[in-house]
């Protein structure tokens, strides 16, 4: 005799993107150039290291921007197509 179970499926999939948005690869990259400024800029003139403070500043801003409009994660599955539903009912 086999006891048979009864398993509940999730209402949606969880997001598969890992991440690869717009809004993430522009801070990726904005803090990446951000970070090799400020890096030249300790060597060679403390204004320059502001100035890559500045981008950073600029790159978290932008990417914020970017979440807030849509290029970024969605932050819950009633944005997806079909509101998240991965299976029919």
């Amino acid at each position: 005799m086999t006891e048979q179970q009864t398993y509940r499926l999730p209402k949606a999939a969880p997001f598969h993107n890992e991440g690869n948005t717009v809004a993430g690869w522009t801070l990726t990259v904005g803090a990446s150039l951000a970070v090799l400024v400020i890096g030249i800029g300790i060597i060679v003139s403390p204004v320059l290291a502001y100035v890559g403070v500045g981008l950073l500043v600029l790159a978290c801003a932008a990417s914020f921007i970017l979440s807030k409009t849509g290029h970024g994660q969605p932050r819950s599955l009633t944005n997806t197509a079909k509101a998240g539903a991965w299976y029919e009912d």
